[in-house]
């Protein structure tokens, strides 16, 4: 069994699954080859793929460790995929998205641009949302699994699961578009 993981801070051990110390609250030491290392997604949603339980719509948990992708099920059996046995793993999608609002106040004279002004001010608060949209896709030689994850934007899931796709070689070339024009 290896060394617990140790805050660089105030030296509490830190479980490997904590981004943070619990003691001091700083930040956790970047993980490290032969440290244990785990990171849970929790609120993911099936989106859609095939051979795997569950279906589109299903609520389920991603727990990555170095050496393997767990999908927790809540209606059936858990199913685990050894990192060897993963041709991919992708992380994309817009980020942040924002919806609603769109209002535009105006009015005749000071007073009633002013009201305007006011009443679309209020209609925009309550009605804009920005939400996370980010998919996870899981592939193997010959099944693939859909998720959406929307506590975290791509760049920073991507980060956050550097440890594991690094260290099965599972990193991704960004997408660079080049302008036709140029």
């Amino acid at each position: 069994m290896s060394e617990p993981v140790r805050c660089w801070s105030c030296g509490a051990p830190i479980e490997s699954e904590y981004q943070r110390c619990p003691k001091c609250n700083e930040a956790a030491p970047l993980a490290q080859r032969g440290r244990p290392w785990k990171r849970r997604l929790f609120q993911c949603n099936i989106l859609g793929g095939f051979d795997f339980s569950g279906g589109p719509g299903e609520d389920v948990e991603l727990v990555f460790e170095l050496d393997k992708v767990t999908v927790v099920h809540w209606k059936c059996d858990d199913e685990v995929i050894p990192a060897e046995q993963l041709s991919a793993v992708d992380i994309y999608g817009p980020g942040a998205v924002t919806t609603g609002g769109g209002f535009i106040g105006g009015g005749f004279g000071v007073v009633g641009a002013a009201v305007g002004i006011a009443i679309a001010t209020a209609l925009n608060a309550l009605t804009t949302k920005t939400s996370l949209v980010t998919f996870i896709r899981l592939a193997e030689p010959q099944r693939e699994l859909f998720v959406h994850y929307g506590i975290l934007e791509p760049g920073a899931l991507r980060v956050e699961l550097s440890p594991f796709l690094s260290s099965n070689r599972l990193t991704q070339a960004p997408h660079i578009q080049r302008d036709s024009h140029a």
